[in-house]
């Protein structure tokens, strides 16, 4: 677990071609778990580099465990392939690309001196046109390549929990360096069975611009405006996020909604908030459903080079045996900028998934 003390699986049914493996965890190492130096907690950091987007960085939790009598692999609380050998390790981690497709990286590496280093690229069997694709559009690349490590994971907190709030009014936009998308999460019996039946040309929410929910808010850098009271996110898409910071409580009868009802305080430089009061969703386009008694919790801290970060957990232990992370990071954007709104069409949504099919028969 990532932030706080609260405390497989997918196939995406997609007119696109999305194919998600559902990914089994396991070692072929007899090492018990007072021998194994790979269990714990891992800050895993990826390299990679194309022409498209130059250097990027993207960091994640890793997290290696026991399960009986073997060893159990999670990024962000979703899911891995792992094997252990000696000091050798392999993984298999999907995320997405920049075309909204499942993509997979096949790591490989060894532990030394405490700590994990490698590189990860396509499996063996990767087909010749599979990575053409990934020299000729690296966008739609989905065997990418680069060099990762791994180092002990250290969570950052405040010196003090005394209150201590800082400046982060303003605006604030993504940088090349940002958190991992794990595509599969972990998932109960009913958050599947939802799964297995979520078609993405039908039941996205951004396909009928409907807001893609929280979670999926944090990968969308805000404008954030500070008052005694409140603390306001407004995000590029339009939606507005009030996180009240006088301890109110929400209204007896407050409908749920997209944003929730959000409550905040300072624990030292850090603002830590939790969102209740949400509409039932989905976690971007895995398709993986929330409920409306799900909660968030988030974390937010200026780093020494003025950026932000920021860190959520979903709970929602209807839909996940464990609780999805995320993670960002923010840099603030000079005063002379003027933010691009997203556009969305919904009138192209009926066309597209009605009147076509009812053309073909369907």
């Amino acid at each position: 677990m990532l932030i706080f003390l609260k405390t497989i699986n997918t196939k995406p049914k997609s007119g696109f071609s999305f194919f998600v493996a559902v990914l089994l965890c396991f070692l072929n190492s007899g090492a018990s778990a007072q021998e194994s130096p790979f269990l714990g907690e891992w800050l895993l950091e990826i390299t990679q580099e194309n022409i498209v987007q130059g250097t990027r960085v993207q960091r994640g939790v890793l997290a290696i465990e026991m399960e009986g009598d073997n060893l159990v692999g999670f990024l962000e609380n979703g899911p891995i392939f792992l094997s252990v050998r000696e000091n050798s390790i392999a993984m298999t981690i999907d995320s997405r690309n920049a075309s909204g497709i499942t993509l997979e990286r096949h790591y490989k590496g060894i532990l030394s001196g405490g700590q994990m280093s490698g590189e990860y690229g396509p499996p063996d069997n990767a087909l010749e046109e599979e990575l053409l694709v990934c020299e000729r559009f690296p966008c739609g690349c989905i065997y990418p390549s680069g060099s990762w490590t791994a180092v002990p994971y250290v969570p950052v907190r405040p010196q003090s929990i005394v209150p201590d709030p800082v400046d982060i009014s303003g605006a604030w936009g993504t940088v090349s360096e940002t958190g991992m998308l794990k595509w599969t999460a972990a998932l109960t019996a009913k958050g599947q069975q939802w799964h297995d039946e979520f078609n993405v040309d039908l039941d996205l929410p951004s396909l009928r611009c409907s807001s893609p929910g929280v979670f999926w808010l944090l990968r969308s850098a805000p404008e954030i405006f500070v008052q005694d009271h409140k603390i306001t996110f407004v995000t590029s898409s339009g939606v507005v996020r009030q996180i009240y910071m006088d301890g109110r409580q929400p209204p007896e009868f407050l409908p749920y909604s997209a944003p929730g009802f959000s409550s905040g305080h300072w624990e030292g430089d850090h603002l830590i908030v939790e969102t209740t009061h949400l509409n039932a969703g989905v976690r971007g386009y895995m398709g993986e459903m929330y409920s409306e008694n799900s909660t968030m919790l988030e974390r937010y801290w200026l780093n020494s080079d003025g950026t932000l970060s920021g860190e959520m957990e979903l709970h929602d232990p209807e839909n996940f045996a464990r609780p999805p992370l995320q993670r960002t990071l923010w840099t603030r954007q000079s005063i002379e900028n003027v933010p691009a709104v997203g556009a969305c069409e919904v009138d192209s949504f009926f066309p597209t998934n009605f009147q076509g099919r009812a053309h073909a028969g369907i």
